[in-house]
């Protein structure tokens, strides 16, 4: 049966993305959700020419306003939040909930998480689909631990790290800086160590670490939480390090203007976070970082077979807003067919199949790569004398 999915920013940069691979990946209908009709209406109607059919609509609706998504949701199997409108989680899903709508976003907001779990038990007991924490970043890091797995006897230590690379002269705008701003203000560093989760600073020594990310180069990404890593160690008890890093800015956004924005927002009033919010939109478009794109580096050790190995993989993209976009319809792929879809509220990354996530994320234009060391040789067979 054809699907009814509603994106929600449909026509911004991410949306777009989404609902052009659903074109080409899927036989949905895909209806392009916001605030300007006519926007939306003229996306819709390019898709429809891109692709030689008619399968796209543009739709109005106010995230602020219950009734105008309790109309956009009608007749809908599953809306796809992909707008930088985390403050309205909660009147999202509780519109999903009413209409009996599946729900999949792509945000990364401790408060919206807070919001949905508090409606777990609704979701569950409506018999709905609600996925969260979808995408790239966050989405991504938890599946590829679990495809890494696949490959050990004993999995031991696992480093996940991330670069984006933007033209931030052209993509930075008052919008994308405050979606900046309070993704920073749920900002934690943590990282599990030694059986436990610990909590590191921004300059303590072995805060920060270094990834090869092939074609971008080498980059020193620093900690930070995602919450969709924390299942992982009660998931695989051989687990002993755990952690999730992200840089790709520039030095100066790294290691001053992100530093004292994330103690800003932290101590400090209104008037000097908009100071401190103007400081990091100048590092940004100041200090450039090439090439543009985005990249996931996983580095994995373990046993396999009796043999100690590293595993590394190396995803990348030329389109950051391609390489969000290629997961969420390679897990989209999974709910159509019914493989993913299970009642109540869970992360992309603990839902799918991940190997099969991988496969359809290659095939969709994400260049994967991998490489095994091993880190302990076997002993050489002693060659026997002859008497």
């Amino acid at each position: 049966m054809t699907k009814n999915i509603l994106i929600i920013g449909g026509y911004g940069n991410a949306g777009s993305c989404i609902a052009m691979l659903l074109l080409q990946e899927t036989d949905a209908r895909i209806f392009l959700g916001g605030r300007n009709l006519e926007k939306a209406r003229y996306v819709a109607e390019g898709l429809n020419q891109l692709e030689n059919i008619q399968r796209v609509e543009g739709v109005k609706l106010n995230v602020e306003d219950p009734q105008s998504l309790k109309e956009a949701f009608c007749g809908m199997d599953i809306v796809v939040v992909a707008s930088n409108t985390p403050e309205y989680a909660r009147q999202i899903a509780f519109a999903a909930l009413e209409a009996k709508v599946d729900y999949i976003d792509i945000q990364y907001s401790d408060r919206k998480l807070h919001q949905l779990k508090l409606l777990s038990q609704k979701i569950n007991n409506a018999n709905l689909c609600f996925i969260t924490e979808a995408g790239s970043l966050p989405g991504l890091p938890s599946a590829l631990v679990h495809f890494c797995h696949q490959g050990f006897t004993t999995l031991e230590r696992v480093s996940v790290g991330a670069i984006i690379c933007q033209n931030w002269k052209s993509a930075i705008s008052e919008e994308r800086t405050n979606e900046v701003m309070r993704q920073l203000s749920d900002y934690q560093p943590y990282i599990y160590r030694d059986y436990h989760w610990k909590r590191l600073g921004w300059f303590r020594p072995g805060t920060s670490r270094t990834f090869n990310f092939g074609p971008f180069g080498r980059f020193s990404c620093g900690p930070m939480t995602l919450e969709e890593m924390r299942p992982l160690p009660g998931m695989y008890p051989t687990l002993k390090e755990l952690g999730f890093y992200l840089g790709g800015f520039n030095w100066f956004t790294n290691w001053i203007s992100i530093p004292l924005l994330n103690l800003g927002l932290r101590f400090l009033g209104k008037e000097a976070k908009r100071s401190l919010g103007r400081l990091l939109v100048w590092g940004l478009r100041n200090f450039d970082s090439q090439p543009y794109g985005m990249a996931i580096k996983v580095s994995a050790r373990g046993e396999r077979g009796g043999i100690r190995e590293r595993q590394e993989m190396l995803l990348s993209h030329k389109d950051s807003y391609m390489f969000t976009a290629i997961p969420l319809v390679a897990c989209l792929k999974q709910y159509i067919d019914g493989s993913a879809r299970r009642s109540g509220l869970h992360y992309m990354g603990h839902l799918v199949d991940s190997r099969r996530l991988v496969a359809d994320m290659e095939k969709m234009g994400m260049t994967i790569r991998f490489q095994t060391h091993l880190i302990d040789k076997p002993p050489a067979e002693c060659p026997r004398i002859e008497n």
